[in-house]
């Protein structure tokens, strides 16, 4: 199915589509090892895992490989169901695989809103990102309920903005994935530094 989806995507100058089989949590280091990125490649990663899919692990192999500028991450959090994945999941070595430790009970029972911030406190305190935002992802089909939160970590100071432009144009209608990557890699440059200043918007509020 990946295969035909990729080959059923318009040729683009300077873009390829490589579909790689396996555990991405196992096969990332080797991956990122021949993949040519480097501090001189904007690098964005999206982890649409299910559930507890990507092991913390994989998240420190991300962020420790570039020297510079970390690869910014796009981490989809289960907010909808999770305590009752938890709960249903018999295998609890998963669990502490995914959360990186052997505290993942604290999470039972959470708010969602402090659970999404937890997430981002640690990203940004043990993977050293510089910012860590969560963006909820509302279910039209359930009355507005939030069952995921996107979690955007990166080191560029204009990337949250850019993302919480994106966030509140796709409340509206729904942002151009082409025009959110275009925005971010041209804030990143060939050097990964950014050199245009954006108009400062604020980071997102908690959800009422």
């Amino acid at each position: 199915m990946l295969k035909a989806l990729r080959d059923a995507q318009p040729p683009i100058k300077n873009r390829s589509i490589k579909v790689v089989e396996g555990d991405f949590n196992a096969n990332v280091a080797d991956l990122l090892k021949t993949s040519g990125i480097d501090d001189s490649v904007a690098t964005f990663c999206l982890l649409d895992q299910r559930t507890f899919e990507c092991e913390w692990n994989t998240l420190v192999t991300l962020s420790k490989h570039r020297s510079d500028y970390k690869i910014e991450l796009f981490y989809f959090l289960a907010t909808g169901w999770l305590d009752r994945s938890m709960k249903g999941l018999k295998n609890k070595s998963i669990l502490e695989k995914w959360w990186g430790r052997s505290d993942y009970d604290q999470l039972r029972g959470m708010n969602s809103f402090d659970r999404m911030n937890l997430f981002c406190k640690r990203i940004k305190e043990e993977l050293g990102y510089k910012h860590a935002y969560g963006w909820p992802i509302y279910s039209r089909e359930r009355k507005g309920r939030v069952m995921y939160h996107m979690i955007h970590a990166t080191d560029h100071d204009e990337a949250p903005k850019i993302m919480n432009r994106a966030y509140r144009n796709a409340l509206k209608q729904r942002e151009d994935l082409r025009l959110l990557q275009r925005d971010l890699s041209q804030l990143w440059g060939s050097t990964g530094s950014g050199e245009k200043p954006l108009p400062t918007n604020p980071a997102p509020s908690r959800p009422k």
